[in-house]
């Protein structure tokens, strides 16, 4: 089970933002013969939540099938996703269910394994847990003939921009009608980890002063 890919250019690896959609993609080996009661549970942290489901790629579907409903396409068509955490709304939407029903595998050559790989993305919910440095997991469970095995991702790291604001003027002594230049620097603080966007100032202006020129801006 792998991150395939994240959709914000501004993060790197596993590092992601509020906001940001991953992508995963997990594959599972067929064992040969016929596999009853098939199913893949996906369960996301909470503070993820799935958003699509993308593919469902069978490597020999002449070798491989399900009885499911409209087969593989339907395995997909018809995921089923549920709260983990029953009416939690930290963990809506975290846990998907593929139900594959009795999986065929009639290749008997040992020596090149049959696999089904999914492909499927996950939203970084904006919630009050999912701050920076927060890891953020997904695992997935393949159930067949009342046997479990279990695969995860590598973790996501979350994360987020803290900015500063600072205010000078000069000067900072003056009589009634002398011009005072007021600066405002906004910048990142030491721990702010990733880009800002949507960034609204505002700075009132107090009684018995009058704006003469500006604002300007640099950076």
């Amino acid at each position: 089970k792998v991150v395939v890919s994240t959709n914000q250019p501004h993060t790197t690896g596993t590092a992601v933002a509020v906001g940001e959609i991953l992508t995963y993609s997990v594959t599972v080996s067929v064992p040969e013969a016929v596999s009853n009661g098939v199913t893949l549970v996906d369960t996301l942290d909470a503070g993820l939540a799935f958003v699509g489901f993308d593919s469902l790629v069978v490597s020999n579907p002449a070798a491989v099938t399900t009885n499911a409903s409209g087969g593989f396409a339907g395995v997909l068509s018809n995921a089923v996703v549920s709260n983990p955490g029953g009416a939690n709304p930290v963990t809506a939407g975290s846990r998907v269910t593929f139900n594959f029903g009795t999986v065929t595998n009639t290749d008997t050559n040992s020596t090149i394994a049959e696999t089904i790989t999914l492909t499927y993305r996950a939203i970084v919910l904006n919630t009050p847990a999912n701050v920076r440095g927060q890891a953020r997991n997904n695992s997935a469970a393949w159930t067949a003939g009342g046997s479990t095995v279990t695969a995860s991702a590598p973790d996501v790291t979350i994360v987020e921009p803290t900015l500063a604001v600072t205010k000078t003027a000069a000067p900072i002594t003056g009589d009634a009608n002398d011009t005072v230049t007021f600066t405002i620097v906004v910048a990142h603080g030491g721990a702010s980890n990733s880009d800002a966007f949507d960034v609204v100032l505002s700075d009132p202006v107090p009684a018995g002063i009058t704006v003469t020129s500006g604002p300007t801006s640099t950076g």
